[in-house]
């Protein structure tokens, strides 16, 4: 039952739009939402290749329940999943899953937050697929306070996902201001990011599960335009052009809220 990666991607959503089914409510995040509101928009992007999905249970839940339900969902995709292996751990704010195939064969991972994720929607995708999501403004909020920190050294695929991010047209400055009121999250100064080492640039260049990669420059360049309202201290603008790569219209800066 061991599949590529292309595959393992289609079965995970199959198995997210059965969990948004679920009467224990679940935000998703991360990089299989954004390729997927990415795909819907038709925007065409560089793939990057997953075989985890990550998301923050809304309602008191046990490892135990959580297990049973991706357990559930498996069986609702398909008669091929009625057997398989899941492995779970714990930790005070995380649930860890591996699934496994019958033949002991890792399918993918879960991780699920045990937090209330207020910046959610309901997505309603093109091909009939279903889900609680993150925000763009909550996405967005997450990545730049990571590339804004010490840690993009380590995790250049944040920036990769703010360039997605930047080829969007409907990123408005004031959502995401109340992202930023509403986490109490703070971001970094930037300076790593800003003066990328050899380092970042060699982490980079070894993610091999990112498809047809932009090159680094122009991808560093372009995330440094959709960030400089918040490096700078000059006018911020509403709404974001990914034609001009610009903010237009303005607001208030962020780091004066």
């Amino acid at each position: 039952m061991g599949a590529d990666k292309d595959t393992m991607q289609d079965l995970m959503y199959k198995v997210i739009n059965e969990l948004s089914r679920s009467r224990h409510k679940i935000v998703f995040k991360g990089s299989l939402l954004l390729s997927a509101l990415m795909e819907d928009a038709n925007i065409t992007v560089p793939s990057r290749l997953s075989r985890d999905f990550d998301g923050d249970i809304q309602v008191q839940l046990t490892i135990e329940e959580a297990a049973a339900e991706i357990e559930t969902a498996l069986k609702a995709v398909g008669a091929e999943y009625q057997r398989v292996q899941i492995d779970a751990r714990t930790t005070d704010s995380q649930f860890f899953f591996n699934v496994y195939d019958t033949t002991g064969l890792l399918m993918f991972n879960v991780d699920l937050g045990l937090k209330v994720n207020p910046w959610h929607t309901a997505y309603k995708f093109k091909n009939g697929m279903t889900l609680y999501g993150q925000t763009l403004a909550k996405i967005f909020w997450d990545k730049i306070c990571v590339v804004s920190s010490d840690e993009v050294e380590f995790r250049p695929w944040d920036v990769f996902d703010m360039y997605l991010l930047s080829l969007r047209d409907d990123l408005r400055m004031s959502d995401i201001i109340a992202v930023k009121v509403g986490t109490c999250r703070a971001l970094g100064d930037f300076s790593t990011f800003l003066y990328p080492t050899d380092k970042i640039k060699s982490v980079w260049k070894r993610r091999r599960y990112i498809k047809e990669r932009p090159d680094f420059d122009t991808m560093f360049g372009r995330v440094r335009d959709l960030c400089t309202p918040f490096i700078t201290d000059g006018a911020v603008s509403a709404v974001w052009n990914p034609t001009e790569a610009l903010w237009f219209d303005g607001e208030p800066h962020p780091k004066n809220i």
